[in-house]
């Protein structure tokens, strides 16, 4: 079986995103295109959180195919908060889930928010960047 090597992107490593890893991914990674992520998104703080839903809720964000080998996967890992050097549990769970692409379906590494979301704000319509947009 092959190794899943995309990733399902939906807050602040959306392309145009202008922080470090956001550019090291536009740049390292092939875009793949515009997605949706079965889910809701909420406003956790300055940045979001996807949590899995089955209610046909939608989170919009941006796939990228990983090159094989890379380091990316370890510099993302560190960015959301996973893996060693960071207490359990974690704030994000790597996952594997299905997104659309268009109107296929494919799979992808997705980050879900895995602390309480009791009264974090539901971000409406699923899209991070138009939600705060200046």
């Amino acid at each position: 079986m092959k190794a899943c090597l995309n990733v399902f992107v939906y807050g602040t490593l959306l392309r145009g995103q202008q922080n470090t890893l956001a550019i090291r991914l536009a740049n390292e990674a092939e875009f793949l295109g515009e997605a949706v992520c079965p889910g809701k998104l909420f406003k956790i703080d300055w940045y979001p959180g996807l949590v899995p839903s089955s209610d046909g809720s939608l989170v919009h964000g941006d796939l990228f195919a990983l090159p094989p080998n890379t380091e990316l996967w370890t510099a993302l890992d560190a960015y959301e908060g996973v893996g060693e050097g960071f207490d359990k549990p974690y704030e994000y769970e790597r996952a594997l889930a299905k997104v659309m692409l268009g109107t296929q379906e494919t799979e992808a590494w997705v980050y879900f928010y895995n602390w309480d979301v009791s009264g974090k704000p539901l971000i409406k319509s699923g899209r991070f960047a138009q939600e705060n947009a200046p």
